[in-house]
């Protein structure tokens, strides 16, 4: 029953164009609240299809510059190359990896899995307890906006 409520859930949002953006050239939005800024990140996305989590693919990740805003996820990349945006809208879970607790696993609609791993230019200052704060942030925007959406109020800022 969850499987398929997350289903109808999922392409209702689609219906309305809210989905995952991937683009040359993404910005941060200015009207997404306060922004926290990772200077070092990379990005993966991966599809259930393909085999994740179960099979570790060989992969040459995105590195750029992640952000964190009241309402996405965000990773510009450099010039000439495809970033993403990740509403909280379509978020199904977030989870920190355990092993390396600089890896943020972000699940959406329709088997999709982005990975984000950011850490300071040096990772030997790397925090992991300020991971786990923006696991826990991304987790609880994520679940507030999804309850907004499903009751058909207003975002909230």
């Amino acid at each position: 029953m969850y499987v398929e409520a997350t289903k109808a859930r999922c392409s209702d949002l689609a219906n309305r164009d809210i989905a995952v953006t991937e683009r040359v050239e993404i910005a941060i939005p200015t009207d997404e609240g306060e922004v926290l800024i990772f200077q070092v990140a990379d990005w993966q996305p991966e599809f259930e299809g393909e085999g994740y989590p179960e099979r570790k693919r060989a992969w040459k990740p995105t590195r750029g510059t992640l952000a964190v805003t009241d309402r996405s996820i965000i990773m510009m990349p450099p010039p000439d190359l495809v970033g993403v945006r990740v509403p909280y809208e379509i978020v199904l879970e977030v989870e920190i990896d355990p092993v390396n607790p600089h890896r943020l696993i972000v699940s959406s609609c329709f088997g999709r899995y982005d990975i984000f791993s950011f850490w300071h230019e040096q990772q030997d200052t790397f925090d992991p307890e300020a991971a786990a704060a923006v696991g826990a942030r991304v987790k609880v925007r994520a679940v507030a906006i999804r309850a907004s959406v499903d009751k058909g109020t207003q975002l909230p800022k």
